[in-house]
């Protein structure tokens, strides 16, 4: 009950916590099992310099003119059929 008379008066769960000598794990837990919505944390998240997608850093995508040696042919695909010549070769 005590619980959720705190979590209605907005009280972060550290508080919580703090208030009924408790881990603050052990608080969420509990409104977890009571379906008790908490305040949001006190705590100022700290910055990192972590990139997203494990770690790695993404490199923009080359163009395949540009990345050819000069005299090697260029890769490219080669072109289709126009619509109306390909409905002549079906069946």
């Amino acid at each position: 009950m005590r619980l959720e008379l705190m979590a209605e008066h907005q009280i972060p769960a550290e508080r919580i916590a703090q208030k009924l000598r408790r881990t603050e794990a052990a608080v969420r837990t509990e409104a977890r099992k009571q379906r008790v919505m908490l305040a949001p944390s006190e705590k100022q998240l700290s910055l990192t310099n972590k990139r997203p997608y494990g770690g790695m850093a993404v490199a923009p995508r080359r163009s395949l003119a540009k990345a050819t040696a000069p005299g090697r042919p260029s890769r490219s695909r080669p072109s289709r059929p126009e619509p109306s010549e390909q409905a002549e070769t079906l069946f």
